[in-house]
């Protein structure tokens, strides 16, 4: 019973410190977006896909043995190329024409500079591709031509990223916790130090730990 009492005790003490780090003022350099819905007009609006789409294309990408993509895990494009990620076969990010000709391959294994163990997100940034190495807690820069720029550790695990500001990212890591990370969401700047942790991951598992106890205390109390 004490054993419960204090858990409890515990994740109220810890509830109560993510409450005020939400509340309090952080400046990350970038205003805050009110987004609203209404969802029965949205839905009438949206209740068959092809309202929205104006065309389809199909294109048949250029395909041999040094660059097969075996899963695509994200698709991005600007006025003139296709940018595909398949993050667990290949590990590596693919750069097409639109009409589907293979133009490079950003595959540098490994563990070194420029290197990357399993590319987990990416997003396209001016004139640059900004790579996502979730699993060696990295952010890689390189140019559109494939050529690797520079990086930083981020000092945290995440599957996936955006850039909020110019010298702030997001990063999001699912309800996973390793010895990277015990936290869902968290703000790093352009020199990888964390600003701002969540730890919902925590918080949940104090939860399930609390819930499992009060089960076995009521089964442990029928056979009393």
């Amino acid at each position: 019973m004490d054993l419960i009492k204090f858990i409890i005790v515990l994740f109220l003490l810890l509830f109560c410190s993510c409450k005020e780090q939400n509340d309090s003022s952080i400046d990350y350099g970038a205003p805050l977006n009110k987004i609203s819905f209404h969802f029965e007009r949205d839905k009438k609006e949206c209740d068959n896909l092809f309202n929205l789409i104006d065309s389809i294309e199909v294109i048949k990408l250029q395909t041999n043995k040094d660059f097969l993509i075996g899963s695509i895990s994200k698709i991005l494009c600007d006025e003139d190329y296709l940018y595909i990620l398949d993050e667990r076969k290949s590990k590596a990010l693919f750069k097409y024409t639109k009409s589907g000709d293979f133009v490079l391959k950003i595959s540098n294994i490994g563990k070194g500079p420029g290197e990357f163990t399993r590319p987990t997100d990416f997003f396209l940034l001016y004139d640059k591709i900004v790579l996502l190495d979730g699993f060696s807690g990295k952010i890689m820069f390189f140019s559109k031509t494939g050529d690797f720029l520079n990086e930083f550790s981020t000092k945290t695990m995440a599957e996936r990223f955006g850039k909020i500001d110019t010298n702030h990212f997001c990063m999001f890591n699912e309800n996973k916790s390793s010895k990277f990370s015990s936290h869902n969401i968290s703000i790093v700047d352009n020199n990888g130090n964390v600003i701002y942790l969540s730890i919902i991951t925590l918080l949940l598992k104090i939860g399930l730990l609390l819930t499992f106890l009060t089960t076995l205390k009521g089964i442990f109390s029928g056979w009393i």
